[in-house]
C-alpha cells in the first residue's frame, strides 16, 4: 500500500502543469505543452513502405520530413475517415513527430489534486498513459510523448523518408 501511495505522489508531483488536450475516438487525451511545437491542419501525407501500422507516413514541414503517427492506430482504436476537424499535433522530444488526432480541444492547467493513477492494462494509451486527470465529470488520459513514440523506429522511418525524398523532391 505504501508503494502505491509513493507512486501516486511521484505521478502527482511530476505530471501537473499545462497540457494540450485532444480527442482520439471516444477518449480525451493530453500531452505536456512543453512537448508541443505546433498544431496544423491535416496535410498530404506521403506513404513510407515497411513501417509499423500506426505510422501514417511523413509530411513535409518547413523543408523537413516529419514522421506522422495515427494515434487511433497507436491506441488500437477503430479507424475512421479523416475529416475537416482532423489535425496533426507536432511534438518534439529531440526529434519532431506528428500525431494525427480527431480534434484538438483546449489548453488546460492540470492540478495535482485531480490526478489519479492508471491501470496500464485497462487504460486507453497503454504504456504511454501516465495518469488520469479528472475534472468535473470528465476524465483525460495524460500521455507521455516519449513512451507514445517508443517502439516506433523513428530512425528507420526517417531513412525510408529520405529515400522517398530523393524519389520525390519536396514542394
Amino acid at each position: 500500500m505504501d508503494a502505491q501511495i509513493d507512486a501516486l505522489h511521484l505521478v502527482r508531483t511530476t505530471v501537473s502543469g499545462k497540457f494540450l488536450t485532444f480527442t482520439v475516438g471516444p477518449t480525451t487525451c493530453g500531452v505536456p505543452v512543453r512537448d508541443v511545437k505546433e498544431i496544423i491542419g491535416l496535410p498530404d501525407i506521403a506513404a513510407v513502405p515497411d513501417v509499423p501500422a500506426c505510422v501514417a507516413g511523413v509530411i513535409e514541414l518547413r523543408g523537413r520530413w516529419v514522421p506522422v503517427i495515427d494515434l487511433r492506430a497507436r491506441l488500437d482504436l477503430e479507424k475512421i475517415e479523416y475529416d475537416e476537424r482532423t489535425c496533426v499535433v507536432v511534438v518534439d522530444i529531440g526529434t519532431p513527430a506528428g500525431l494525427i488526432v480527431d480534434t484538438v480541444d483546449e489548453l488546460v492547467d492540470v492540478v495535482s489534486e485531480h490526478i489519479h493513477d492508471v491501470d496500464p492494462g485497462r487504460t486507453p494509451g497503454g504504456d504511454a498513459a501516465i495518469a488520469i486527470w479528472r475534472h468535473h465529470v470528465e476524465a483525460t488520459i495524460l500521455l507521455d510523448v516519449s513512451r507514445l513514440l517508443s517502439g516506433i523506429e523513428m530512425g528507420r522511418i526517417m531513412q525510408a523518408a529520405a529515400v522517398r525524398a530523393s524519389d520525390a523532391p519536396m514542394q
